[in-house]
């Protein structure tokens, strides 16, 4: 079940009742963030909390991104941060707010 789901351009991200965060569609500049290599790898901690996570795009830094996901898949990069309360997703990147902080990923255009 979701508590929140958003819809981008050409992808989606779900909030399930536990808080974690579900992607799907289009991957092509990492707006679903997942990657194929490691999703960890491309997060990025600022400041003294967690809050401030991104994933960059293939021409950003990212790198790895599958082109597209079929189905809804939990974005592991996000394990490590607390439950998210809310969802948005732009043209081609998502934002979460989790409790204490943002994380948002995607193109960085």
């Amino acid at each position: 079940k979701w508590a929140e789901v958003a819809l981008g351009d050409s992808h989606a991200c779900g909030i399930s009742n536990d808080g974690s965060i579900y992607t799907w569609g289009l991957n092509d500049r990492g707006q679903c963030g997942i990657n194929t290599a490691n999703a960890n790898t491309n997060t990025n901690t600022h400041g003294k909390s967690q809050a401030g996570a991104c994933h960059g795009d293939n021409g950003d830094g990212g790198g790895g991104e599958l082109a597209s996901i079929g189905r809804p898949t939990r974005v592991g990069a996000l394990d490590s941060f607390q439950a998210a309360v809310s969802v948005s997703c732009g043209f081609e990147h998502t934002c979460c707010v989790i409790d204490g902080g943002v994380v948002s990923w995607g193109s960085n255009e």
